[in-house]
Formats: structure tokens, sequence, C-alpha cells
């Protein structure tokens, strides 16, 4: 699958563009500000009805405006068609069409139009609190485990009644054990997905962070399940029932699963500098995108934010050249060309943004005369 073509209106800065996008390559350049971030957010906005920027939708419309539209065409090559694909957002709604199909689950849309963002805040992925790292590993096990979905929904089910049932203090005691069974089913399945997940990860993860780093480090990746190792999780609910219902909520359990990297046994976060982690979470999605490629035979849609400002040159080409083999789309921003002209091959295009307005440059080699279509 690739972009083939995309529509916005009243997205940010956007008031109506209309991109044709290359299979290979594609560079956004334009100053900070001119809406470079925003056609990311658009794209992404695409794939999953969310956006990487915020989670509230409503200011990712147009000031002017009372909400914003998507129209893309996605190039299925296995079927040799091109598939609609439209996401409105109005009134604090949103509407998903897919081949003219209105699709009720924002997860649905995701399985179609498989999208890897990095940007700056990518590094939180390391830095910040559990959540961030969950989501990773959930995206990876998603797009390659068919059943993951809906053992995560029938988990989330259960577990939303649990604590309902915990925060009851008038209710009859007991009344948590009913959702266990629920519970420990999917729990097992959810823990067996990511187990399979991470053992595929890891050694991709590993080659490329050798690639990335030139100091020599002993990595592992830790998988921690959201429970201890060696206790069966119905028994971890039957002893914690007391602890769960003094907090009102179940504290052990797939939710609570983290993804630890650690560099010589340290974890990466206190011992590598700020542009090591910026190439361990680089390596990171590298693998990610690398498991995906290998368990459904195709490459997925990447987006890169600010690329020159983020990485080097050797690390530019490394970033580049992977994603290139594997498949995938790649639209790059940047705030310059010089540095990604090398890169630029026959077939991939180049677009300059101005106050949010997009035009398409002939060729690479007339960047620096900015001739445009």
């Amino acid at each position: 699958m690739w972009l083939d073509q995309l529509s916005i209106s009243g997205l940010r800065n956007i008031a109506s563009q209309t991109l044709a996008f290359s299979p290979g390559l594609n560079v956004i350049i334009g100053d900070n500000g001119s809406g470079k971030t925003s056609l990311l957010e658009a794209i992404y906005l695409l794939s999953c009805a969310k956006s990487f920027r915020t989670p509230q939708l409503n200011r990712v419309k147009n000031h002017t405006g009372d909400g914003f539209r998507l129209f893309a065409r996605i190039f299925n090559p296995q079927a040799d068609e091109l598939i609609p694909v439209g996401v409105e957002y109005k009134a604090g709604r949103m509407l998903i069409k897919v081949a003219g199909q209105v699709l009720r689950r924002s997860s649905d849309l995701a399985t179609r139009i498989p999208v890897v963002v990095i940007h700056q805040e990518s590094l939180r992925l390391l830095t910040h609190n559990v959540s961030y790292r969950k989501k990773f590993l959930d995206w990876g096990v998603f797009h390659v485990e068919q059943d993951y979905i809906s053992h995560w929904r029938r988990y989330s089910r259960g577990l939303k009644q649990r604590n309902l049932a915990l925060q009851q203090r008038n209710g009859s005691k007991g009344s948590e054990s009913i959702w266990d069974k629920e519970l420990i089913l999917s729990a097992h399945q959810l823990d067996q997905a990511r187990k399979r997940y991470i053992s595929e990860f890891t050694p991709y993860f590993i080659d490329y962070l050798r690639q990335m780093l030139v100091a020599d480090y002993t990595t592992t990746v830790e998988y921690y399940r959201g429970w201890a190792a060696d206790i069966d999780y119905g028994e971890v609910l039957q002893v914690g029932l007391s602890r769960d219902r003094q907090v009102g909520y179940t504290m052990a359990g797939p939710h609570r699963a983290d993804l630890l990297v650690r560099m010589n046994k340290v974890q990466v976060q206190d011992i590598a500098s700020r542009g090591q982690l910026k190439q361990i979470v680089l390596a990171m999605y590298m693998a990610q995108v690398a498991v995906f490629n290998q368990r459904m035979g195709k490459g997925c849609l990447i987006l890169l934010d600010d690329i020159t400002a983020e990485l080097d040159d050797r690390h530019i080409a490394m970033t580049l050249s992977v994603f290139e083999r594997m498949g995938c789309q790649v639209i790059t921003t940047s705030t310059e060309l010089g540095r990604l002209q090398g890169h630029c091959k026959k077939g991939g295009k180049v677009f300059h943004v101005e106050r949010g307005l997009f035009e398409e440059v002939i060729q690479y080699a007339a960047i620096k005369t900015m001739d445009v279509i």
C-alpha cells in the first residue's frame, strides 16, 4: 500500500490542497511554521483518525472553519487498484469511509494504512512514562497478529467492568471476581502475542543499533508483561484483590506492560546521551518496520519530521536506505534540501511549502532555482 494522492481541506493553515506522491521518497521543504508538519499530521489522521500532535481534534481544524476533510487514494499493488479513503471531522464527530463503506472503528482504518511517524517527541518513547512504550509495542503486535485486537478489546472490556466493581463500596464483595476469568484468558493471549513479537523484534533492533552507535555496548531488550513472570495471572488477581479494592482499580495485568532497553545492564535513559537516545529510538522504529515487512511482505508509510535537524548525514543515509530496502514509501520534511539531495532518485518528488501552499518542484536538480510545476 502507498499513498497515491491526498486532498486536504480546513486543517490548520492548509485551506485546500491536493498532492500526488511518489511511491518512494517524498521531500517536503519549507520554513518553520509553513505547514510541513501539518501535512504529516493530515496523513497520520488518515491512517488512524488521530493526531500525533494533540488529543484534541478541535485544535487541528483551521481557526476559520468548523472542521476538516481529508480524502486520499491508496494504491494496492497486490490488487492493482486505487482505494478511496475519506476522513471528515465536524462538530466534534468523525466520519470515516473506505471504498464508500462507513467504518465504525478507527482500528479498522489502521489496518488498511499502516503508518509510522518519527518526530521530535518520539524521544519520549525512552524518556517518558510507560504509556509511550506500551503504545509502541501494541502498534507492532496489532499489525502482525490478526487476533490481537479482539483479545485486547475483550481484556479492556473485562478490565473496565472489574474496575467498576472494585469502586462500588456498597456493592457485594466478590463481584469483581466475575470478570477474572475473562481477564485471565485474554491476558494470556495478549502476553503470548507480545512475547512472539519481541522475539522477532529484538534481533532486528540489536543489528540496527550496532550500525547506529559508534560506541560498543552490550544491549538487551526486556519485556515486562505487567505482572511477575513466575506467577499465574489468576493468582495475581486473587492475591492482589484486597489492594485493588483499596485503590479502586486493577494494578496488575497487560495494561501495565513495559519494554525496557538496557546498555551494559543500565537503562538507556540513564546512560545514553540525547544524541544516542535519538539513534536508539530510530533503531527501534526500524526494527518495528522490519518485523512488519517480514511478516506481512510489504512496507509501511514512513513519516519523518525535520530529519535534517534530528540526524547527521551518516544516520540520514542509513535511515533512508533501510526504509528503501523494505519497500517503504517515505515522506520527510526539512527546512533544507542540500543534505537530502544526494538521496533523491528518479521517480521521487520534492514539494516546497509556504504558508500552507504546496508546489511540486519539477526535478531535484532544479531545487536551487525552486522551479515548480
